[in-house]
């Protein structure tokens, strides 16, 4: 059985992402919409978590151009795909998908 936010996910790839009414004016999928694809309320926290999954999931994947720079970056390990995976964030924003290069 799939929880809420596996749903979500879902239902996010459903949305049409050249209709503005799919998507907020900072680029979020509308919960109202998603509220109306799963038939239940959907919170704007539940929301911004699926659109997190999501994005990673879809991630194109890195260029192998230039070595990442990790320096006071952390690690969270999360599911993508079925997999644990650690994805590395610096002041809030994630700068890479993958074990440290330094390690490999």
């Amino acid at each position: 059985m799939m929880g809420k936010i596996q749903k979500l996910v879902a239902a996010i790839g459903k949305l049409d992402p050249n209709d503005p009414a799919h998507f907020t004016a900072d680029d979020k999928p509308s919960a109202n919409v998603l509220k109306e694809l799963l038939g239940e309320q959907v919170s704007a926290a539940e929301r911004d978590e699926a659109w997190q999954i999501y994005q990673l999931q879809n991630a194109a994947p890195a260029k192998a151009t230039a070595p990442v720079d990790l320096t006071g970056a952390n690690a969270v390990v999360t599911m993508i795909g079925g997999k644990a995976q650690q994805v590395w964030y610096r002041g809030g924003q994630r700068i890479h998908i993958g074990p440290d290069p330094k390690a490999e």
